[in-house]
Protein backbone atom coordinates (compact mmCIF):
# COMPACT_ATOMS: atom_id res chain seq x y z
CA UNK A 1 0.00 0.00 0.00
CA UNK A 2 1.35 3.40 -0.97
CA UNK A 3 1.34 6.31 1.44
CA UNK A 4 -1.10 8.28 -0.74
CA UNK A 5 -3.60 5.42 -0.47
CA UNK A 6 -3.74 5.57 3.33
CA UNK A 7 -6.83 7.12 4.94
CA UNK A 8 -6.45 10.78 5.91
CA UNK A 9 -6.63 10.04 9.63
CA UNK A 10 -3.83 7.47 9.39
CA UNK A 11 -1.64 9.97 7.50
CA UNK A 12 -2.14 12.52 10.26
CA UNK A 13 -1.19 9.95 12.90
CA UNK A 14 1.98 9.04 10.99
CA UNK A 15 3.02 12.68 10.65
CA UNK A 16 2.21 13.43 14.30
CA UNK A 17 4.39 10.50 15.38
CA UNK A 18 7.16 11.77 13.10
CA UNK A 19 6.92 15.22 14.65
CA UNK A 20 7.13 13.81 18.17
CA UNK A 21 10.19 11.76 17.20
CA UNK A 22 11.88 14.85 15.74
CA UNK A 23 11.21 16.87 18.89
CA UNK A 24 12.51 14.11 21.16
CA UNK A 25 15.61 13.49 19.04
CA UNK A 26 16.42 17.22 18.98
CA UNK A 27 17.12 17.06 22.72
CA UNK A 28 20.54 15.45 22.84
CA UNK A 29 20.55 14.46 26.50
CA UNK A 30 22.84 11.55 25.64
CA UNK A 31 25.67 14.00 24.92
CA UNK A 32 25.49 16.42 27.84
CA UNK A 33 28.97 17.24 29.04
CA UNK A 34 30.60 15.48 26.10
CA UNK A 35 33.68 16.97 24.47
CA UNK A 36 33.94 14.59 21.51
CA UNK A 37 34.93 16.09 18.15
CA UNK A 38 33.90 14.71 14.79
CA UNK A 39 35.49 16.25 11.68
CA UNK A 40 36.65 19.14 13.85
CA UNK A 41 33.18 19.98 15.19
CA UNK A 42 31.57 19.05 18.48
CA UNK A 43 29.19 16.11 18.10
CA UNK A 44 26.23 18.24 19.22
CA UNK A 45 26.76 20.60 16.25
CA UNK A 46 26.72 17.72 13.77
CA UNK A 47 23.69 16.26 15.54
CA UNK A 48 21.78 19.52 15.15
CA UNK A 49 22.77 19.80 11.49
CA UNK A 50 21.27 16.35 10.95
CA UNK A 51 18.11 17.31 12.86
CA UNK A 52 17.72 20.48 10.75
CA UNK A 53 18.06 18.47 7.52
CA UNK A 54 15.52 15.90 8.76
CA UNK A 55 13.13 18.69 9.79
CA UNK A 56 13.37 20.19 6.30
CA UNK A 57 12.60 16.82 4.69
CA UNK A 58 9.72 16.34 7.13
CA UNK A 59 8.29 19.76 6.23
CA UNK A 60 8.49 19.01 2.51
CA UNK A 61 6.67 15.70 2.97
CA UNK A 62 4.12 17.29 5.29
CA UNK A 63 3.36 20.09 2.84
CA UNK A 64 2.92 17.64 -0.03
CA UNK A 65 0.75 15.07 1.72
CA UNK A 66 -1.13 16.74 4.57
CA UNK A 67 -1.26 20.50 4.17
CA UNK A 68 -4.26 21.50 2.11
CA UNK A 69 -4.96 24.93 0.60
Amino acid sequence: MKFDELPEKRKRIVFAAGFVLLVISAMDVWNWGGNTLLHGLPVWVIWHIIIVILTGIYYILFSRHIWRD
